[in-house]
């Protein structure tokens, strides 16, 4: 029986994120999922960036704040970003708040519209 009903992010879907400590911006695709937590889900992933008229790749560990307790109510959209139903708003941001809390300032946050979150994330 499967318990955790988080849909994970495909191989090879391209998402934006930026960084929320010095304002970059870069391009990932999500090579596979390693695994899964509590809060998160985990891939590997490739990351491309424009160093000068450079194109850099590497590869990158991506930590999605996808919370299990929650996995009933978060749906994904047809391209893929997590929706938050509007009653539980608050109680995602807090588990975005210790998330974010809780990592290493290196780590690259995603994007404008969730704040800190990895991959985009919608509100209704």
């Amino acid at each position: 029986m499967n318990y955790d009903k988080r849909t994970a992010l495909p191989q090879d879907h391209d998402f934006e994120i930026r960084d929320q400590n010095t304002g970059n911006t870069y391009f990932v695709t999500i090579e596979k999922e390693l695994g899964r937590g509590g809060s998160c889900v985990v891939y590997t992933g490739r990351l491309r960036d424009r160093v000068g008229n450079e194109q850099v790749t590497r590869s990158v560990i991506i930590k999605e704040l996808y919370p299990k307790e929650l996995d009933d109510v978060i749906l994904r959209t047809e391209t893929m970003d997590l929706k938050i139903p509007k009653d539980i708003q608050e109680k995602f941001q807090q588990s975005l708040d210790i998330f974010c809390a809780g990592q290493a300032k290196h780590i690259i946050y995603a994007n404008d519209n969730a704040g800190s979150a990895l991959p985009p994330t919608t509100y209704s």
